[in-house]
């Protein structure tokens, strides 16, 4: 079962400078470089501003962990990325974000 959506998050701006938000969060927040550096495909992804592309790679984030915590932590992980450099790059609403991590906590706690 996963634990994501099928349908990406709407974007609300579509000139978003997704460039400029990564190499944001790579100058400036320790935790999403870190996930940069652990998950190039993801960053190619965002820095190109394929969201769709992107949501792909975050819903099929844990799909082969062997177990459901390993799973969880790699979804938790592409999600923070994934939502971080949107949120960075002015792509996507407060509202929608914070939907988002709802939706992924509840069904974590469901799975």
């Amino acid at each position: 079962m996963n634990t994501l959506s099928d349908s990406p998050p709407v974007l609300v701006a579509t000139d978003a400078d997704w460039a400029n938000a990564m190499q944001r969060a790579s100058a400036h927040s320790p935790f999403l470089a870190s996930i940069i550096k652990k998950r190039p495909d993801l960053a190619e992804q965002l820095r190109a501003g394929d969201w769709n592309a992107v949501w792909g790679l975050v819903r099929d984030a844990g799909v082969d962990a062997d177990d459901l915590g390993t799973r969880l932590r790699r979804e938790r992980l592409a999600l923070a990325l994934a939502l971080g450099i949107a949120d960075l790059a002015g792509a996507v609403s407060l509202e929608e974000l914070t939907a988002q991590l709802s939706l992924f906590a509840d069904r974590a706690l469901d799975a």
